[in-house]
């Protein structure tokens, strides 16, 4: 019975995965706007590690994270939202000016995947 186990965790892992693929892959958008408060940029990074394989030879990865532009929107009600945009509307944009922003809302948990900026 024990054999088993592995393989069943596996078909759920794959399950798992890809039912969250098909949520983001058909995701619906809920418009919403409010005002820049704050903006963030977070530069380009890359991360460097040293480490050693199993027959000793010295292996050296990198994981290399992207630049976000990240602002952060007081919506009417006074909730603050965390929101992606490109580099163009990031610039495009400064504190107190209105922003028109989506929710992306997954198609089969309906739940909020992220807020975006639109324009």
């Amino acid at each position: 019975m024990s054999e088993k186990w592995p393989i069943v965790l596996a078909m759920a892992a794959i399950l798992l995965l890809s039912l969250t693929i098909i949520d983001a892959g058909c995701a619906s958008f809920k418009p919403f706007s409010g005002h820049v408060i704050e903006k963030h940029f977070i530069p380009e990074t890359t991360d460097v590690s040293t480490g050693v394989s199993g027959n000793g030879d010295v292996v050296v990865t990198s994981d290399t994270k992207q630049e976000r532009y990240i602002l952060f929107v007081e919506l009417e009600s006074g909730e603050v939202i965390q929101v992606d945009c490109d580099r163009d509307l990031y610039f495009s944009k400064n504190v107190e000016d209105r922003i028109d922003c989506a929710y992306v809302i997954g198609c089969i948990t309906g739940s909020k995947i992220k807020a975006i900026g639109v324009r």
